[in-house]
């Protein structure tokens, strides 16, 4: 039986994104005597079964992907995201904003960010947590000692200071958008250091730093969940921290449970012995569940933070056409999308307007405005008829000097090879329809390493790209892969497509932080790049995790989705959690996400 639970402290995973996870706690027992009480049997424990594919492993260089749901419940930061594209707070009682006056901006540029820590925090040793361990926490990532630890953000702190054991006061040189996030696991700032174990390490052996026993079966942490034990093949047993700051969690005991085979995995999920899976693996592999599953649901993220696109080349391109906006946006409505989409990823995923996470909040504001490039034959030979293409003997098209316009459709060895080389031929068939030369090259796993080779591509590129304003810096020009950089960064600005304008515009979007002027800058943003077709969207990549019925608030990764009724760790309630009909039109939840009945 299910009942709400509106307890901050029902949080159980999170995964890139975030996956949240509150278990189903019994209905509140009717008031007992003292002797009816003692009579009464022991509460029974409550524990969940945790499938994840790869190995755990807690330290920076590899807490990601699908070591971040057991990084989440053992390190609580400052903050976490609430699904809402904003954060909630954890450790701090509130995240510094311009409203509440803890987020100050000088005319200068320079801000300050103040985080009051809420009172009887402790670590999982039962050690107070202070405003001294995030300022350690901070040094460690800030000198360079362990490159591990450093982030971008950590260049734009001038100093952290303490004035007093809950007060963290954070100096910044230039404006941050994400200053208010700090430690907050989205933005990649890790979790908080406790200065009482690692300081002596950390001061006598930085080479050694990452090797020491505290990174597993010792590690210390500030979250609602502590280790019990560790195998690092097999995985981990987590247990509920009394001393939680938000209250002991509702869950007794978590068994992280590493099964890297998908079908092991599934038959785990059909037995009843794993209750949650964050990530199956494939919308197939879903889609295969969901009819066969009786014991829970399977649920849709649309968007799992990354999107194929077909990318053109701007540099030297072959044909010399490529350049020309007429002709790529004659090959866009050349481009049956949808058909892509509901062959490469079942349907599940909207056709993208631009590099926006549909699970973003912007997403929907900006949508309305975009140009669709839908599927339009006639409209593509009308364009390409008015540069003055003529139509050989052969059917294909010619340039006014004569030349057949040929162009080839390369396809990338990464983020799914098959699925970008099917998308592929039916790129090129669709083109070589309307009488476009299209040929069809693959990258093959020899040269997915030769950045030169992967830069100067000819014509068109279906490679993933990032949906996520985060990776918006990988659109500028200072990100372009030539070779006077050695191609680097790798793989960068795929396109090579340089713009004083967008570069002012990007640059913009992170010196500003009043969120709606923001979002206003970000539109500019993104209209610019779909006007110019920098790149093309096809489809999203679908993220599918699984969840038994006697839990709520499962979601994958990427995508936070408390169920319905369930305020879990102070996320907004998805009381409107969209079900697909069969047989019918597939609705969107405002966040994105689908349940799969």
């Amino acid at each position: 039986m299910k009942c709400n639970v509106s307890s901050p402290v029902a949080v159980v995973a999170s995964l890139l994104g975030a996956i949240l996870l509150a278990v189903a706690c019994v209905p509140p027992s009717p008031t007992l005597t003292g002797t009816e009480r003692a009579a009464a049997a022991p509460r029974a424990e409550k524990r969940i079964v945790y499938g994840v594919a790869l190995a755990i492993d807690l330290r920076p260089t590899a807490a990601t992907g699908p070591s971040l749901p057991t990084l989440t419940l053992l390190g609580a930061g400052l903050s976490s995201p609430d699904g809402q594209g904003g954060h909630v707070p954890r450790l701090a009682d509130q995240v510094p904003s311009l409203a509440n006056g803890l987020w100050t901006l000088a005319d200068s540029g320079t801000m300050v960010t103040t985080f009051h820590l809420r009172r009887g925090a402790q670590w999982h040793d039962g050690t107070p947590i202070t405003a001294d361990d995030f300022i350690f926490s901070l040094e460690v990532g800030s000198d360079g000692g362990v490159p591990a630890f450093r982030t971008q953000a950590y260049g734009s702190i001038t100093q952290a200071t303490a004035p007093d054991p809950l007060t963290l006061r954070v100096e910044w040189n230039e404006p941050y958008i994400w200053a208010d996030a700090l430690f907050a696991w989205d933005q990649g700032y890790g979790v908080p250091l406790p200065r009482h174990l690692l300081e002596d390490a950390y001061t006598t052996n930085r080479d050694g730093f990452l090797n020491l026993p505290y990174w597993d079966q010792e590690f210390v942490g500030s979250g609602p969940f502590k280790v019990a034990s560790w195998d690092p093949g097999v995985g981990a047993q987590l247990v509920a921290h009394e001393g939680y700051t938000l209250g002991r969690p509702r869950i007794d005991r978590i068994d992280m449970l590493v099964i890297p085979d998908r079908n092991t995995l599934m038959a785990n999920i059909l037995a009843g012995t794993v209750d949650v899976a964050p990530n199956l693996g494939s919308t197939d592999a879903g889609l295969q569940l969901r009819d066969q599953w009786q014991g829970g649901r399977v649920i849709v993220n649309p968007s799992n933070g990354t999107y194929t696109a077909l990318v053109p080349q701007f540099i030297d391109p072959t044909p010399a056409q490529v350049a020309d906006l007429r002709f790529r946006t004659a090959l866009a409505v050349a481009t049956d999308r949808q058909a892509l989409v509901d062959s490469i990823a079942n349907g599940l995923s909207p056709v993208p307007l631009s590099f926006l996470n549909p699970n973003q909040p912007q997403y929907a504001v900006l949508e309305a405005t975009l140009p669709r490039y839908g599927y339009d034959v006639q409209r593509a030979g009308q364009l390409l008829t008015d540069m003055g293409s003529v139509r050989g003997p052969d059917g294909t098209l010619r340039d006014n000097t004569g030349t057949s316009l040929a162009v080839e459709v390369r396809s990338a060895a990464i983020g799914g090879a098959e699925a970008n080389a099917r998308a592929a031929a039916a790129i090129a068939d669709g083109w070589q329809r309307i009488g476009v030369a299209a040929t069809l090259a693959q990258v093959s796993p020899q040269l997915a390493g030769d950045r030169e080779y992967q830069a100067t591509f000819p014509g068109f590129l279906i490679t993933p790209r990032p949906a996520d304003v985060n990776g918006l810096r990988a659109y500028t020009s200072a990100t372009v892969p030539l070779s006077s950089n050695n191609f680097t960064p790798f793989p960068g600005n795929v396109s090579r497509y340089r713009s004083v304008e967008l570069d002012e515009l990007i640059a913009q979007y992170f010196r500003t932080v009043p969120v709606d002027e923001r979002v206003m800058v970000l539109g500019r943003v993104v209209h610019h790049m779909v006007d110019q077709l920098t790149l093309l969207g096809l489809y999203y990549g679908v993220g599918m995790a699984a969840e038994s019925h006697r839990l709520s608030g499962v979601g994958p990764s990427g995508i936070s989705r408390p169920s319905a009724g369930t305020l879990t760790n102070g996320m907004l309630p998805a009381s409107c959690c969209t079900r697909r009909p069969i047989g019918g039109v597939r609705p969107r939840h405002p966040q994105g996400t689908l349940v799969l009945r």
